[in-house]
C-alpha cells in the first residue's frame, strides 16, 4: 500500500504504519505483507451480492458500504477530480494531498472512518466535507460517465442526457400500472412545456427526478419504454417539448438515496402524470372587404377545433357558450360570417378524448382582430307623445352595427357636420357634447328603437334633435337635424295703469340666453274683457316688441288708450318659420278699465263767457270732460292755500264745491262756479265716491298748475 501511495511525508508514512496497531494488524493478512516485499497492491476480493427480492420498483435498493468493486488508483482519481471541481471552496483546498491518497487506498467508505483517519493525522475535518469525501470514494462504479453538471433552466437543474439509472425490479412488480403520487400542472411556453409537481421530500436525501414522454399513454410502467425527455434535480422545469401528435402524455420518475450514486441505482417511483394537449399554431386573422373575419392555423393532427369569440370588452376565458357553430370549420381554419364591430378577439381550442374517456382540452391560441363598418347617417322621427303633453317621442331604424346617441340642443349644428364620418372629439367640438345627450332609455319595436316621452326645457323657443351612429372613437356619423319650433308665452305679465297711458311689463319668454334669437317676438292683442282664450286668425296685434326693444324699454308701452270700461289683453311668443308666424298659447291679463275725467278752473265774466282781464271777471267756472258716461259722480273742490291739496281732507284744506251729478261721454260740463276773493292759494277737484274702493276706476286729470292758483272767497 505504501508503494501505491507515493511520495508522502515520513511523518504521515510513520502515522499509517504505528498509530493505529489494530489498522496494520488488520491489514497485515489482507496484503499489506505482500506491498512491503513486491511494491504491488493486490487485487481486491470480487464479491457477489445478492439482489433484494423484498422490495418494490418503487424502494430504492441498499447499497454496502463495505462493498466497492473499484481499483484504489480509481478511487483516487475521482478524488483528485472531486477536489479539482470544488478548489474554489478554501475547505477543499486546504486538504493535503496526502488524504486523498490515504482515503482513497484504506478502506474508509463512511464519513465516520474519515473522520477518525483524520483526527489520527491530526488534519482539521467537519462532518459536512467528510460526507462529501465519502459519498465519492463509495460510487459503485458506472457503465459510462456520469453526466456533466447540468446547466440551469427557468432557475432549475435540467438536463437532456439522463445518465445511467437503476431500473425497475420486475420481480416485485405489482399487478398493473403504478399510481403517481401526485398531480403533474402543465404549461404551454415558448419552446416547450412548463412542468410542475410536488416534491416528494421524504423519499430520500437526493431526489433526482426522470421526465418520460410517449404519445400513446401514461407512461406509468417502466421510465426505460417511454421516450426520455430530461432530468432534474428541480419540481418546476421547462421541457423542451415538441407536438408530434394531439397529445403527448408526460410521467415523472424519482430516484432518490443519500446521495446522487446512491441515488441512481435506486429503483425508481412514479411521482407524477400528466398531459399536454397541444395547441394550434400560427394563428392569423384577417378582415375581408365583406367584413368576414378568415383565420387559418396548423391543426395538431387527430385533433378537434373549436373556436370562441369574444367582443369588444369581454375578457378572453374558456367559455362554451362564445363558442361558434362547428360549421364555420374549413379544413386548416374558419370564416366567421356576422362578427361583431369594433375589436374582436378569437380563441382557438383543441380537443382530444383520453383512453379513459374524458375530453382534455388545449391552451387557446390566441388572435384578435378589429372589425370596422362605416357609420350611417341615421334620420330621426319626431311626434308629439298621445299620453303626455308637451313631451315628444323620438324614432329611428336601428343599425345593425353600432351604438347610436340622440342629442338634443337649443341651438343647431353646424351645416355639413353629417356629410361624412367624424371622429368623437370632432361631434364633441361641434356642440354634441354629453350633457346634451338624451339620458332617456329606448324601446325596440322590430326594427325601430324609440324613445318616449322627452321633455324640452321651458326656457327653450328652439330645440334640435340630432342622432349619431358610433362604430369607434374616430368612426361617428351625425345625423340630419330635426328642429322644432318652441315658441313660449311671456312669464309674469302686469299691467301698470298711468293716467294718460298704460306699460305691460313681462319677463322676456326664453330664460335661456342662448334661445333669444333675434326672431322672437312678443305680441299683444285685445279682446273682451274676461275672455281667457283669443283667436287670434281673426284678431290683429295691438302692440308688438323685439328683444333689443325690450332690454331697450323694459316693457310695452301701449300708445293706444285701453277702453275705460276695460278689456283682456294676450300675450304671445312669437317665432317666425319660413315666413310663417309661429304662435305660443296666450297668456291673458283681464284690464277692468279707468274713467279719466279731466278738469279746468276757468275765468269767466258775467255772461259766462271767458274773462279776458281783471276787470270784467265775475268768477271761476270748475268744467270737466269725461271719457266715458258716469251715471253719478260726486265731485269736491277744495283750496289750500300754500300748495296743491292732496285730497278732499288734506290738512289746511277748505272745500269750496260739492256736486254730484252724471256725466256724459266726451261732453265738456260745468260743475259749477267759486267766487272770486282774496284768499290766495291752489284750487283742486277730486273725485269723491261715498265708497273710496271706486276711487280706483275714475282717474281726475290736472289741468296746468298755474291754472289752480286763483283768489277766492
Amino acid at each position: 500500500m505504501l508503494a501505491a501511495l507515493g511520495p508522502i511525508a515520513d511523518s504521515v508514512r510513520s502515522q499509517v504504519l504505528w498509530a493505529n496497531e489494530d489498522a496494520v494488524e488488520a491489514q497485515w493478512g489482507s496484503g499489506l505483507r505482500e506491498i512491503l516485499t513486491t511494491g504491488a497492491a493486490p487485487l481486491p476480493p470480487q464479491v457477489q451480492v445478492e439482489p433484494s427480492h423484498d422490495a418494490g420498483p418503487n424502494t430504492p435498493q441498499a447499497v454496502s458500504e463495505e462493498f466497492d468493486p473499484r481499483p484504489q488508483q480509481a478511487r483516487l482519481q475521482r478524488l483528485r477530480e472531486w477536489a479539482s471541481a470544488e478548489s474554489e471552496r478554501t475547505e477543499v483546498a486546504a486538504l493535503p494531498p496526502e488524504l486523498l491518497q490515504i482515503v482513497a487506498f484504506q478502506n474508509i467508505n463512511s464519513a465516520d472512518d474519515v473522520l477518525a483517519r483524520c483526527a489520527g493525522l491530526t488534519i482539521p475535518m467537519d462532518i459536512r466535507l467528510a460526507r462529501e469525501l465519502a459519498a465519492v470514494v463509495s460510487e459503485r462504479p458506472a457503465p459510462e460517465q456520469l453526466p456533466e453538471k447540468p446547466k440551469p433552466v427557468a432557475g432549475s437543474e435540467w438536463s437532456e442526457s439522463p445518465g445511467v439509472f437503476a431500473g425497475v425490479d420486475w420481480s416485485t412488480f405489482g399487478e398493473g400500472q403504478a399510481r403517481p403520487l401526485t398531480p403533474l400542472l402543465t404549461h404551454a411556453v415558448e419552446g416547450g412545456i412548463s412542468l410542475d409537481w410536488q416534491d416528494p421530500a421524504d423519499l430520500g436525501r437526493v431526489r433526482i427526478f426522470r421526465v418520460v414522454a410517449s404519445a400513446d399513454t401514461w407512461p406509468a410502467l417502466d421510465p426505460s419504454q417511454a421516450e426520455p425527455v430530461g432530468v432534474t434535480l428541480s419540481t418546476s422545469v421547462a421541457a423542451p417539448l415538441v407536438a408530434t401528435s394531439a397529445v403527448t402524455f408526460i410521467g415523472v420518475w424519482c430516484h432518490a438515496g443519500q446521495d446522487e450514486v446512491a441515488a441512481r441505482m435506486a429503483a425508481p417511483v412514479f411521482v407524477a402524470q400528466g398531459q399536454v394537449v397541444w395547441p394550434p399554431s400560427r394563428l392569423t386573422l384577417q378582415v375581408t372587404p365583406r367584413k368576414t373575419v378568415a383565420a387559418t392555423f396548423n391543426v395538431p393532427p387527430g385533433a378537434t377545433i373549436q373556436v370562441q369569440r369574444f367582443g369588444a370588452g369581454s375578457k378572453p376565458r374558456f367559455n362554451q357558450a362564445a363558442a361558434l357553430d362547428p360549421s364555420v370549420l374549413v379544413g386548416n381554419g374558419f370564416v366567421d360570417p356576422h362578427p361583431p364591430v369594433g375589436e374582436v378577439s378569437y380563441a382557438v381550442y383543441a380537443s382530444v378524448r383520453l383512453g379513459d374517456g374524458s375530453l382534455e382540452w388545449s391552451e387557446p391560441v390566441m388572435g384578435t382582430v378589429t372589425v370596422r363598418v362605416r357609420p350611417t347617417s341615421l334620420p330621426l322621427t319626431v311626434s308629439p307623445n298621445g299620453v303626455s303633453p308637451g313631451t315628444y317621442d323620438i324614432s329611428w331604424e336601428t343599425p345593425e352595427h353600432g351604438a347610436v346617441e340622440v342629442f338634443l340642443s337649443p341651438s343647431a349644428p353646424p351645416a355639413g357636420l353629417s356629410e361624412e364620418s367624424r371622429t368623437r372629439e370632432i361631434v364633441r367640438s361641434q356642440g354634441l357634447t354629453p350633457d346634451r345627450l338624451l339620458p332617456y332609455p329606448t324601446l325596440s319595436l322590430g326594427d325601430t328603437t324609440v324613445i318616449q316621452g322627452v321633455a324640452i326645457p321651458d326656457e327653450w323657443a328652439r330645440a334640435y334633435f340630432v342622432a349619431t351612429h358610433v362604430m369607434a372613437e374616430d368612426a361617428v356619423g351625425v345625423g340630419p337635424t330635426v328642429g322644432l319650433v318652441l315658441p313660449r308665452p311671456p312669464r309674469n305679465p302686469e299691467l301698470i295703469e298711468r293716467v294718460d297711458t298704460q306699460i305691460i311689463t313681462f319677463a322676456w319668454p326664453a330664460a335661456d340666453a342662448q334661445s333669444k334669437d333675434a326672431d322672437v317676438i312678443v305680441e299683444v292683442h285685445q279682446g273682451p274683457r274676461q275672455s281667457q282664450e283669443l283667436d287670434v286668425g281673426r284678431s290683429q296685434p295691438i302692440v308688438s316688441m323685439t328683444h333689443e326693444q325690450y332690454v331697450l324699454m323694459g316693457g310695452i308701452h301701449l300708445t293706444r288708450t285701453l277702453p275705460p270700461n276695460g278689456c283682456s289683453l294676450h300675450l304671445f311668443g312669437v317665432i317666425y318659420e319660413r315666413g310663417r308666424p309661429r304662435r305660443s298659447h296666450g297668456v291673458a291679463l283681464d284690464y277692468p278699465g279707468i274713467t279719466r275725467v279731466a278738469y279746468d278752473i276757468v275765468a269767466v265774466r258775467q255772461d259766462g263767457q271767458r274773462s279776458v282781464n281783471a276787470d270784467d271777471l265775475a268768477g271761476y267756472a270748475v268744467t270737466v270732460l269725461s271719457n266715458e258716461v258716469l251715471d253719478a259722480a260726486h265731485f269736491v273742490v277744495v283750496h289750500h292755500p300754500q300748495r296743491l291739496p292732496l285730497s278732499p281732507n288734506d290738512p289746511g284744506a277748505r272745500e269750496l264745491l260739492s256736486e254730484l251729478r252724471p256725466l256724459i261721454a266726451n261732453v265738456t260740463q260745468t260743475l259749477g262756479h267759486l267766487t272770486p276773493g282774496t284768499h290766495m292759494g291752489f284750487v283742486r277737484l277730486f273725485y269723491s265716491p261715498p265708497d273710496r274702493r271706486d276711487c280706483a276706476r275714475i282717474a281726475v286729470i290736472d289741468p296746468d298748475p298755474a291754472n289752480l292758483w286763483r283768489g277766492v272767497c
